[in-house]
């Protein structure tokens, strides 16, 4: 039972499942990258700051010692 409720309340973190990378933002500012199966996530420390979905993903680039995702966002109307 203490193994299931560990694993009950582990998948509920925001970096359960994934292997975060370090990177630094457009400022210098640590960060990890991370890739699970509903798109690429940003984190500070253990805190997930970004949510890039697949279905918003256009193209990643790989420029130097930049990597870059292109997003698409569809235009709503209010």
């Amino acid at each position: 039972m203490a193994e299931t409720e560990f694993l009950r309340r582990a998948c509920m973190l925001d970096t359960y499942g994934i292997d975060p990378h370090p990177v630094k933002d457009n400022k210098g500012n640590q960060m990890y990258l991370g890739v699970n199966h509903s798109g690429v996530l940003t984190f500070q420390g253990s805190r997930k700051t970004h949510h890039f979905k697949w279905s918003e993903i256009t193209k990643f680039n790989y420029e130097g010692k930049m990597f870059v995702v292109h997003l698409y966002y569809a235009e709503t109307k209010r």
